[in-house]
């Protein structure tokens, strides 16, 4: 819940199930509206059901639900909070809406750049352009590789504008020189440390023929390559170690078994681990947790 706007939401193996809990759910709804003297404006009351396109395909009948006797219809898309969503969870619609908007605040800084001054530029940008790839970022940063590329390449050309750069300038040195982190960058970086949201984003648990994978099952590669290619001092984005730590700390990721480590970091990690008499019994068996929590805080 966020002012007046309120989502219901229910996880089930069925649809019968889901709508069996949820017209409770939605009845207990009704009645505590009548109590407290409220009403629902249903010309914004909907409901979608989010799943595959393999799963949502198979549906023969959709669900009904009613408060107070009126229908909800069903919806493809739906907002909440600002940000677009649809059945799929493709995060294409509240992309593509974005790339519109940035292309429009790009145009207008490419009309007033010849009258103006570069740090005026970049007080326009930071108005019209950078908040749209800031806004609820952690929801959308995990978007697959195509949509990630119209963000970058918008970015590319922000870049080239305020910079008056020929269209073929190499945009890395130039986002280098502006001191320029894309969100959709940044926002990788903080899920693979510190994920805020829930214990585990992406399945960790590996098939036999995955053991010598260096990336857990599910995590898109196109993300793994982003810190490499900007990596964060170059960026201009200042992290302090007492951020690191407290990240560190905040996110449990020291504890987490089934991290990113590689197994020759992991066998490397338990080659120099100390005597076993300088560690507590219950903390051998996670020795190489142990050591690369010292190596972590001593860097």
């Amino acid at each position: 819940m966020y002012a007046d706007d309120t989502n219901l939401t229910y996880s089930g193996s069925d649809t019968n199930t889901i709508q069996f809990h949820l017209k409770e759910d939605l009845e207990n709804i009704n009645e505590w509206l009548i109590s407290n003297k409220l009403t629902l404006n249903m010309t914004k009351t909907e409901y979608m059901l989010i799943g595959s396109r393999q799963r949502l395909s198979t549906l023969s009948d959709n669900p009904s639900f009613e408060i107070n006797g009126i229908p909800l219809d069903r919806v493809s898309t739906t907002k909440s909070l600002g940000v677009l969503l649809d059945e799929n969870l493709t995060w294409s619609s509240p992309i593509n809406k974005m790339t519109k908007r940035i292309a429009s605040g790009i145009g207008a800084i490419k009309r007033l750049r010849s009258f103006v001054s570069l740090e005026t530029l970049h007080v326009i940008y930071q108005a019209l352009i950078q908040p749209h790839f800031d806004y609820c970022n952690v929801v959308w940063g995990n978007c697959g590789k195509t949509l990630s590329n119209k963000l970058q390449k918008l970015q590319n050309r922000a870049t080239r504008v305020l910079t008056f750069s020929n269209f073929d300038a190499d945009a890395n040195s130039l986002l280098e020189k502006l001191g320029m982190l894309l969100a959709f960058i940044m926002v990788p970086l903080i899920q693979k440390e510190l994920d805020i949201f829930r214990e585990k984003v992406w399945n960790t648990h590996r098939i036999r023929a995955q053991k010598d994978t260096l990336l857990p099952d599910g995590v898109p590669e196109h993300i793994y390559n982003f810190p490499e290619q900007y990596n964060l001092k170059e960026c201009g984005f200042a992290v302090t170690e007492e951020q690191l730590q407290e990240a560190a700390t905040e996110s449990g990721v020291l504890q987490v078994p089934h991290d990113f480590l590689t197994e020759e970091f992991r066998a490397e990690c338990v080659r120099l681990i100390p005597d076993n008499d300088t560690i507590n019994p219950d903390e051998w068996t996670n020795a190489y947790l142990y050591l690369k929590e010292k190596c972590i805080l001593s860097m």
